[in-house]
């Protein structure tokens, strides 16, 4: 099994949104790839409650059953319709691809 976690710190006032409003309507986004892409065998995402000042604002935990099935989805175009509409609202994301 392969899990892809990423990172997210969020702007403010993007779309007219607080940055609280923004990481709900990313988490929603991201929550609705769940049954678009077949391989994601599990997939969590919530917002950062940490109150420290290095703390991302979001975080995403999806499991694969294989690399292979990593790649199909990162190749997915639900995936790439995900990553340009939340790319304005990204101030900074980190990824790491790991085998469970």
């Amino acid at each position: 099994m392969f899990r892809h976690v990423l990172l997210w710190k969020v702007k403010d006032g993007v779309e007219g949104r607080s940055k609280d409003e923004a990481v709900a309507y990313l988490c929603d986004r991201v929550e609705a790839i769940r049954t678009e892409i077949p391989q994601i065998r599990a997939l969590d995402v919530g917002a950062n409650r940490a109150q420290v000042g290095y703390a991302c604002d979001m975080a995403v935990i999806i499991d694969f059953d294989s690399w292979d099935d990593l790649v199909a989805f990162t190749e997915h175009p639900a995936h790439h319709a995900l990553a340009e509409s939340v790319a304005p609202y990204q101030d900074a994301h980190y990824v790491v691809d790991y085998e469970r």
